[in-house]
């Protein structure tokens, strides 16, 4: 077998460059854990035939014929550790349902209970075609839980940034204190997760910071989170703009918005991005856009909670770059990128009143380049194109929903969903082979799934609170 080499073809080749070029039939060659080329089969084929063809068969070969080949979802913010968690408190809006099922529940977590949750969520994620993803983690109340995500990322193959999040204030008395972090702690514990995680696993792990919110911390901490992650040259993001109440808050405190608040304290800039944004006002759009700060839009969440409808056709209007998250599983309650592009476009259009905003493209380009550069990723995935990291999927178009194909791209996205992803390969590994795991026990997963849950649901006084409606 040639060494290093893979070979991908599709019937269509969504590159999702600069010049979003969309070729037919088309191949990508991967050497390694890069993209060593790509073009139309024919040319290609002529070119590697060696390397495709040893001893008459074809070697590392993946051919889809109703396949769309294109880079793999970026997923701009989730909360791994919430996989364990959907379901509970559906009905509840955004502070009862964190007071009330995310704190008892997460605080029960430890090193195991958090690699568990991070594996679920993971391969969901992976199953459905995301292969890199940013992450916020603010169950810090043990030491070992951020190192049982890490492990999670090495066991599952996946690509992504876990950002260490903390706090030093109580937005309400029901915030569990264990939870809570002086600002000397929280920049000393940070930084060590920094050091021992950040470009770790063959650089498929990231380390970012972040300030949960700016109404869970003081000015003081944000400055400095912000510049520790200035000083590692890596990713500072903050829940941002997300409810009515937190705007109340901060004009209370500051008399002005949210957006504006920040700018004051000098943390808005490339490095940032802040998720949801729902609740800010026009000059905020144009800050946001012009200090070169990203978004992470994440329209199911924000339906499901009740939040508000995110501008972000304002946003982009100004330039500002928004990538798609699916936010965590308890408040989406999948992570399914697919479902979550279609929910933005009709989310926008509907609210917009106007069905021509974000087309199947504009969404998939949100939830691969975009997303990307929103999380400070874009020149190593996002899109194909030589150099880049082999982060790949191929996506079967032959099923009920999504025949007749006739219009392949809009039908991916509208007609289809994400469990019609049939390969995946991540930094140049096959992960997912005709919709299958390759290394994962998936039922051995499930089973630990339920089993973690569960006892997590008894120590939090919680197993008979549920709800089988």
């Amino acid at each position: 077998m040639k060494s290093g080499y893979k070979f991908v073809k599709g019937k269509l080749l969504l590159t999702m460059n600069s010049e979003g070029d969309v070729i037919r039939e088309g191949l990508v060659v991967i050497k390694d854990n890069l993209i060593h080329d790509y073009g139309r089969y024919q040319n290609m084929r002529e070119k590697y035939f060696d390397k495709i063809i040893e001893n008459g068969e074809a070697c590392n070969y993946f051919e889809h014929d109703h396949g769309i080949v294109m880079p793999g979802i970026v997923t701009a913010h989730t909360h791994h550790f919430q996989s364990l968690m959907k379901g509970i408190g559906a009905n509840l809006n955004l502070d009862d349902w964190v007071l009330k099922v995310i704190f008892p529940l997460g605080v029960q977590m430890g090193y195991e209970e958090t690699r568990i949750a991070g594996i679920h969520n993971m391969l969901e994620m992976i199953r459905t075609g995301t292969t890199c993803f940013c992450d916020s983690h603010y169950m810090i109340h043990k030491k070992e839980n951020m190192d049982g995500l890490a492990k999670a990322v090495d066991e599952t193959g996946i690509r992504g940034i876990l950002c260490r999040a903390t706090q030093d204030m109580k937005y309400a008395p029901e915030v569990p204190d264990c939870v809570i972090e002086d600002l000397t702690t929280a920049l000393i514990e940070t930084e060590a997760c920094i050091k021992k995680h950040h470009n770790s696993l063959n650089g498929r792990l990231k380390i970012g910071v972040e300030a949960i919110t700016p109404i869970d911390c003081t000015g003081q901490m944000i400055k400095e989170l912000h510049g520790l992650a200035k000083k590692y040259e890596t990713i500072f993001q903050m829940h941002t703009a997300e409810t009515f109440g937190e705007l109340q808050t901060i004009k209370a405190d500051h008399n002005m918005g949210i957006i504006e608040y920040l700018d004051t304290l000098g943390v808005l800039d490339e490095i940032t991005m802040l998720i949801h944004c729902v609740w800010i006002n026009a000059n905020e759009k144009k800050l946001i856009a012009d200090r070169g700060v990203s978004v992470a839009h994440n329209p199911v969440a924000n339906m499901i909670l009740g939040d508000g409808v995110a501008p972000i056709l304002d946003l982009k209007a100004h330039g500002a770059v928004v990538g798609i998250g699916v936010d965590g599983a308890a408040s989406n309650n999948n992570q399914d990128m697919f479902e979550s592009m279609k929910s933005c476009a009709l989310l926008h259009r509907v609210h917009n009143m106007d069905a021509s905003v974000l087309d199947a493209m504009d969404v998939i380009k949100m939830s691969t380049i975009d997303s990307a550069r929103a999380i400070g990723l874009d020149k190593e995935v996002g899109s194909i194109e030589i150099g880049k990291k082999a982060d790949i999927i191929i996506v079967d178009t032959k099923s009920l929903s999504t025949t007749p194909n006739l219009s392949a791209v809009s039908n991916m996205i509208f007609s289809g969903n994400g469990y019609q992803v049939d390969t995946v390969i991540i930094d140049g590994k096959l992960v997912l082979k005709d919709k299958a795991f390759v290394d994962i026990d998936l039922e051995d997963l499930l089973q630990s799934s339920k089993k973690t849950v569960q006892s997590m649901m008894k120590s939090a006084n919680l197993d008979k609170c549920v709800s089988i409606i």
